[in-house]
């Protein structure tokens, strides 16, 4: 017996399914128990699956990571409402720049789009500072605000990235970022240098690293790394490259004469209902340990980190700078 969409919706029984584990597509409707199909209803049926699990697209493959749990299939009902605001802010971004290429890092894109406010990534590197401030919630608290948050947040834009880049709207290339911090002989501050590795010598090492944190948690791919891990992992690899951190900034090379189909003059207004719309969403949300906070003290983190209504300026006041060569 076949299912079809709506029964995908409804509940599937599945035989054999192994998270983690790669899949080609007529092995996912094997285990799924539903018809292969191609083009548009192909599509459909995959995103029918994604509201129950999540399931990410690796080349010819998909890996199941997990079954969502009754709130956060309520959740990614949702998304799809930030996806139609969201679409349009982020082809009106792209299409500004005069030249074809852009280099943005997913801090930039977050506070572009209205995700978050100005404060939102200092307050996740420097908490007690904001809590000095701020005089109100806990030093605690509002790191567990940032870790659980940052994540579902960007998992939004970068799968509407993915999504624009299937439709060959954009390429999008992701180059690693290293960081360093320093103590300046003259003015005795502390400053962070960061530069892109270098693809000859910084980038080998980087994979190598990499390959260390499979061995290390006796796995044999990086997409079977569990969130939980991620900030271990991260520590070793900028231990073993003797650095204090990396990320990644991306190269977005523009199909500008696409975009152009879908650049919207409400721009402001946009930003404005989504920051609106993820306030919300981030209040109600019990996911992770974003259930152990209070009403409270969520409705203060939102206030300072996420509204985009008033500007605090908290990070004005920060002595770390960065500096670039």
């Amino acid at each position: 017996m076949w299912y079809n969409r709506g029964e995908i919706t409804k509940g599937v029984i599945c035989i054999d399914l192994k998270l983690g584990k790669k899949y080609k597509y007529n092995q996912l409707c094997s285990i799924f128990n539903i018809k292969p199909e191609r083009g548009s209803k192909q599509k459909s049926q995959l995103s029918a699956l994604r509201e129950k699990y999540d399931i990410e697209k690796n080349g010819n493959v998909y890996i199941v990571h997990k079954e969502y749990s009754k709130d956060e299939i309520v959740a990614n009902v949702k998304y799809g409402k930030y996806k139609k605001l969201i679409e349009p802010m982020l082809y009106t971004v792209l299409s500004q720049p005069n030249k074809s290429v852009m280099r943005v890092d997913m801090h930039e894109l977050m506070e572009f789009l209205g995700i978050v406010n100005k404060d939102y990534h200092y307050a996740k590197y420097h908490p007690k500072e904001c809590i000095e401030q701020i005089d109100k919630g806990s030093v605690a608290g509002l790191t567990i605000f940032s870790r659980e948050s940052e994540p579902l947040l960007k998992r939004i834009i970068t799968d509407i990235l993915k999504d624009m880049q299937d439709r060959c709207l954009i390429k999008v290339n992701m180059i690693p970022m290293f960081a360093k911090k320093y103590i300046d002989a003259k003015d005795r501050k502390l400053y962070t240098k960061v530069w892109e590795a270098d693809k000859k010598k910084d980038i080998p090492r980087l994979l190598e690293a990499k390959r260390e944190v499979l061995k290390e948690f006796k796995i044999d791919y990086w997409e079977d790394l569990q969130y939980s891990q991620f900030g271990k992992a991260k520590d070793i690899i900028a231990n073993k490259l003797e650095i204090d951190y990396f990320y990644y900034e991306y190269e977005i090379i523009l199909n500008k004469e696409g975009l152009k189909e879908f650049i919207t003059e409400d721009y402001s207004t946009l930003k404005k209902v989504l920051n609106k719309k993820i306030q919300e969403k981030t209040k109600a949300s019990k996911q992770g340990n974003l259930k152990f906070l209070t009403d409270g003290e969520k409705d203060v983190y939102v206030e300072y980190f996420i509204s985009t209504e008033t500007d605090y300026k908290l990070r004005e006041k920060k002595n770390d700078e960065r500096t670039q060569d």
